[in-house]
């Protein structure tokens, strides 16, 4: 409870917490993300997430407010919201006797002004997403009926564009065509004509009458971006074996994008990963480039020796006015392992004279040497009974990979001595050491 002229900066009100802003005091810049604040005061910076939501009443006085997916605004009587910003998913309630002023931002969002509610916005700007590629849907929301609606297609080549009542609207300059639209919310779908799409972030501009004065609605037709992981997985310290996020849009744009997005999951960045869009390091954003209708951003899994469980890193798409977030493809995951070593036989048993290969595999960096060590045990004897040996190298405790290999073969000779005895045993366990982990599930062979 903010009262006596009390200002409270950058509050943020989870589900089930509630603020109360009281006359003569301010909130500025709260985050609500599932609780309630009730405004009597000033509030401006407001962000309500979802399963927030934000009274403005009586003398209340709300500024500057953001409107995201699932939350929602309610002017009451005597409120005042100036200056709002709805977006997809996001809902602003205007009673009787409340008032709507300065410029109304609709980015995917729905404003409804009941009975009685007073509209003051004096600039009033819609986004869109293309649904279809030569198709969008404008909403009105006005206090009067539209009797005249013009289009201002200027300098754009988007052929004619065709009302919902049939009839058309030339896009060579300014045309008016003098329609009646109801008061309250009317639907109206633009076309582009035969052959022509309209092109993203292309903006159309309607001035409407409302019966006693006119105004301007822009209609921006944004890209809907999706993201996806296209490489789940990524090993500590390999520079080949990377994850990879994908972020698309339908078809190429015609600028350089920027998408922004939330990273989360077990992983940490910064200790355990870095992510790269387009050669450059990058914290929570990455670019499309004109002309293109992709890009990608690179999970590098930084090494370390600690022993430890895989983990996960997980990008999701934040929304943004420049595009529309896509509903079924707006997250990835991808999931870290940590860099080991491992042996496998190409042989289970041989007999004397003949040869079986112990194959010491690595994961993660291999751009430098690696000494891999480990231990010998069974029933049979080196150099009386068997060698080891790596290239022309004998082995008996050691070996290493040389630098861009992820793998050596060790080669285990069974000498033939010509003498009648039972069948010997060989095993090699590899050994621990600061330098490397062991892949518990590929160590011990015979």
């Amino acid at each position: 409870l903010l009262s006596s002229g009390s200002v409270a900066s950058d509050t943020k009100i989870f589900s089930g917490g509630s603020q109360f802003v009281d006359s003569g005091c301010s909130a500025l810049n709260t985050n609500i993300s599932g609780g309630y604040q009730l405004i009597s005061g000033y509030a401006s910076g407001t962000v309500i997430n979802n399963g927030g939501s934000q009274a403005v009443w009586f003398s209340g006085y709300a500024s500057n407010t953001t409107v995201n997916a699932g939350g929602a605004q309610i002017v009451s009587s005597v409120g005042v919201a100036k200056d709002t910003t709805v977006c997809a998913g996001g809902s602003q309630v205007v009673s009787s006797g409340g008032s709507a002023i300065g410029t109304l931002n609709l980015y995917g969002g729905v404003a409804d002004f009941e009975a009685g509610a007073i509209y003051g916005v004096s600039s009033l700007n819609y986004q869109l997403a293309n649904e279809a590629v030569n198709t969008a849907i404008l909403t009105l929301n006005t206090a009067n009926a539209v009797s005249s609606i013009t289009l201002d297609a200027t300098g754009a080549s988007f052929g004619t564009y065709i009302l919902a009542s049939g009839s058309d609207l030339s896009a060579s300059g300014l045309a008016t065509e003098n329609i009646t639209i109801d008061y309250g919310s009317t639907e109206i779908s633009l076309k582009a004509g035969s052959n022509y799409v309209f092109s993203d972030g292309s903006t159309l501009s309607l001035v409407y009458t409302d019966g006693a004065s006119s105004d301007t609605l822009s209609a921006i037709l944004t890209p809907t971006v999706s993201l996806t992981a296209t490489d789940t997985t990524a090993i500590e310290g390999s520079s080949t074996n990377t994850g990879i996020y994908t972020i698309s849009l339908a078809r190429a744009t015609g600028s350089d994008l920027t998408v922004y997005f939330t990273i989360s999951g077990t992983a940490t960045l910064g200790s355990d990963y870095t992510l790269s869009n387009n050669g450059s390091t990058v914290l929570g954003s990455a670019v499309i480039k004109a002309g293109t209708s992709s890009t990608t951003v690179t999970l590098s899994a930084l090494a370390d020796t600690a022993a430890e469980s895989s983990e996960t890193a997980t990008l999701a798409l934040n929304t943004n006015s420049s595009y529309t977030v896509s509903s079924t493809a707006n997250s990835g995951s991808v999931t870290i392992s940590e860099a080991s070593v491992g042996v496998s036989a190409s042989a289970s048993s041989i007999t004397e004279g003949q040869s079986s290969i112990f194959t010491i595999t690595r994961t993660g960096d291999i751009s430098a040497d690696e000494t891999i060590y480990f231990t010998l045990s069974g029933t049979a004897t080196l150099g009386k009974d068997y060698t080891l040996t790596s290239g022309s190298a004998s082995l008996t405790k050691s070996v290493t990979i040389a630098a861009g290999q992820d793998h050596v073969d060790i080669a285990l000779n069974a000498i033939d001595d010509n003498s009648v005895e039972s069948a010997e045993s060989v095993s090699l366990v590899l050994t621990k050491n600061s330098a490397y982990n062991i892949d518990s599930a590929k160590n011990g062979v015979k």
